[in-house]
C-alpha cells in the first residue's frame, strides 16, 4: 500500500510518531531497500524530495549506496531486537562522511516488514519545525491539519479547509477540549459528538497535533491550491514561521 493516506496513518505508529517532526531524518525502508516506505520531512530532503509524500514514488537501484547498505545489513536485523548503530553512507552526511543512525528491523500493523533507520545527527537541509510540519502534510488528500500544543494552526491539508472555514484555532472551532487528553495520551476524541480527533506527534519541542475530521464538512472546499499545506503565522519554534505553501511534489 502506498500514497498519501498510507503515509498519514503510519503516525499513529508509536514508533515512528515522535519522529514525525524531528529535525533529525528517519527513514522507513522496504527490507529489499529498493523504496523508502515513509520518512518524515528532514528524511525526504535528504533524497531531494519535497515532501514526505513524494519520497514513496522514488525507486532506488543497488547501484546506490544508500539503499545498497539497507539491503545489506536488513537480513542481519533480527525483527523486534534492540536498534543497531550503523554508520551509513549517502544519507547526507556531505562527501565522504557516514552518518550515525540507529537501524531496526520492525513489524508495520499490517505484518508488513521495515527497516527504520533513525539519524543520530543532523543531515540534508536544516528545516524550520513549521516547514517540516507543512511538508509531512503537503499532498494529503485526507482532512487533517496540524496544531501547536497551545492550539494554533501550523499546516492543513487541502480537505481539512472545508472544516476549518478558515479558522487558525482549535479554540475557534470548538474543538480545544481534547488538547489535555491528545498530549497526555497520545489520542483523544471531542465527546461532544464533533467528529474530530487528535494525535500527538513528534517529542518535547516539536511535539505537535495532529486533528483528523471523521466525517464530510458541508461547505465549500477551496480547490484553488489543491494538494498544498498552509501555515499559519506563529512567532517561535513552537509557532512557526508565517505565509509558507508548499506545493505537492
Amino acid at each position: 500500500m502506498s500514497g498519501s493516506g498510507f503515509q498519514l496513518s503510519l503516525l499513529r505508529d508509536g514508533r515512528l510518531a515522535p519522529l514525525a517532526t524531528s529535525a533529525l531524518p528517519a527513514w522507513l525502508w522496504s527490507t529489499d531497500g529498493n523504496r523508502i516506505v515513509w520518512a518524515n520531512a528532514a528524511g525526504a530532503a535528504v533524497f531531494g524530495a519535497p515532501t514526505s509524500a513524494a519520497v514513496g514514488s522514488r525507486r532506488f537501484t543497488r547501484s546506490e549506496p544508500a539503499p545498497a547498505q539497507i539491503a545489506r545489513f536488513a537480513a542481519t536485523l533480527s525483527p523486534g531486537a534492540a536498534p543497531r548503530l550503523e554508520r551509513l553512507r549517502g544519507f547526507g552526511a556531505g562527501i565522504g562522511r557516514a552518518l550515525t543512525c540507529a537501524c531496526s528491523h520492525i513489524l508495520l500493523a499490517d505484518d508488513t516488514p521495515a527497516i527504520l533507520v533513525v539519524a543520530l545527527e543532523r543531515a540534508g537541509p536544516d528545516l524550520p519545525l513549521g516547514e517540516r510540519v507543512a511538508r509531512l502534510l503537503a499532498g494529503g488528500q485526507e482532512p487533517i491539519a496540524a496544531f501547536s500544543i497551545d492550539g494554533q494552526l501550523i499546516a492543513a491539508t487541502a480537505g481539512a479547509h472545508a472544516h476549518l472555514h478558515g479558522a487558525t484555532s482549535l479554540a475557534a472551532i470548538g474543538a480545544d477540549a481534547p488538547i489535555a487528553g491528545a498530549l497526555a495520551s497520545g489520542h483523544a476524541v471531542a465527546r461532544d459528538g464533533r467528529p474530530i480527533s487528535l494525535d500527538r506527534i513528534g517529542g518535547e519541542a516539536t511535539t505537535v497535533l495532529l486533528a483528523r475530521f471523521d466525517a464530510p464538512a458541508a461547505g465549500h472546499v477551496d480547490r484553488s491550491c489543491p494538494g498544498t499545506a498552509a501555515l499559519a503565522a506563529t512567532p517561535t519554534e513552537r509557532r512557526h514561521p508565517a505565509s509558507l505553501r508548499l506545493a505537492d511534489g
